[in-house]
C-alpha cells in the first residue's frame, strides 16, 4: 500500500474498541481488509472456483449489499468484487451474498480514490457506481467526491476493452460533472437518462438501499452507461 493511500485508510487491526461489524471482517471467510487486498492485484480471479470464467466485475460503494447480491445472483457465471471503506456495508452486504447461497461474490475494505492499488491494468470487466458518497453539497468542496479526473484514469487504465461503466446519481449536478469527467478519460458515451424511471416504475428486488429510497419518494435518478472501447 502506497504512503498516500495509508493516510487514506485506517488500519483495522489497530482500531482499539472494535465494533461487532469490524470484528466481523476478520471473521468472513469473503471479506477482505485493506492489508490483504493490495496482495491479490493482479490475481484476484484465484479467490474464485476454477471452473468460473474469467470476467472479473466491481461495484464500487455496495451499500446494504442488495443490488451487489442481486449481481452475484443472476449471474452465476461470473465473479464478482465489492468495494466499501464502511465496515457495516461489508458485513451486510457478504452476508446477503452467503444467504443468497451465491458463491462468486467478495467484498474489499478499500478507498476506490485509491483503486490502482488494487488492479492491474486491463484486469477488471463492467464496473457499477451507484449513488457515489459524497454527494454535491454547499457545504462540501468538490475535491471530496470520488468521481475526478485522476480516479476516472486510473478506472479507466484497469478495465478491459469493451466494458461497461454503469452509473447512477440523483444529483444533477454530480451527474454532469461525472459524465464530463468520464468522456474526458476515454470511455464513450452509450446510454444517457436524465429520468430513468419516468416511465415506468422498476421492479425493486435489485435496487440499492439508496435507489429504493429515491424511487418510492419519486426523486429523478440519473443514468449513464458507458463503454472502454
Amino acid at each position: 500500500m502506497s504512503r498516500s493511500a495509508q493516510r487514506q485508510i485506517s488500519s483495522t487491526k489497530n482500531i482499539k474498541h472494535p465494533n461487532h461489524y469490524i470484528q466481523a471482517l476478520h471473521k468472513e471467510d469473503w471479506a477482505i481488509d485493506e492489508e490483504m487486498a493490495v496482495s491479490y492485484k493482479g490475481r484476484w480471479r484465484a479467490l474464485f472456483d476454477k471452473n468460473l470464467p474469467s470476467s472479473l466485475h466491481l461495484e464500487i460503494g455496495c451499500g446494504n449489499g442488495k443490488h451487489f447480491s442481486s449481481l452475484c445472483l443472476k449471474a452465476p457465471q461470473d465473479c464478482f468484487l465489492a468495494i466499501e471503506l464502511k465496515y457495516k456495508p461489508l458485513i451486510q452486504t457478504i452476508r446477503r451474498v452467503t444467504k443468497n447461497s451465491s458463491k462468486n461474490g467478495r467484498v474489499i475494505r478499500y478507498n476506490a480514490r485509491w483503486i490502482d492499488n488494487l488492479f492491474e491494468p486491463e484486469e477488471l470487466n463492467h464496473v457499477y457506481i451507484h449513488f457515489p458518497d459524497p454527494w454535491l453539497k454547499k457545504r462540501r468542496s468538490k475535491k471530496h467526491q470520488l468521481i475526478q479526473p485522476d480516479f476516472c484514469r486510473k478506472l479507466y487504465q484497469i478495465q478491459k476493452a469493451n466494458s461497461f461503466l454503469e452509473l447512477k446519481t440523483d444529483s444533477k449536478d454530480y451527474f454532469e460533472q461525472s459524465v464530463r469527467e468520464f468522456k474526458k478519460a476515454g470511455y464513450k458515451l452509450e446510454k444517457y437518462n436524465s429520468h430513468l424511471y419516468k416511465q415506468d416504475r422498476p421492479v425493486t428486488d435489485h435496487l440499492s438501499q439508496f435507489e429504493l429510497i429515491f424511487v418510492q419518494k419519486n426523486i429523478p435518478i440519473k443514468y449513464s452507461l458507458f463503454r472502454h472501447p
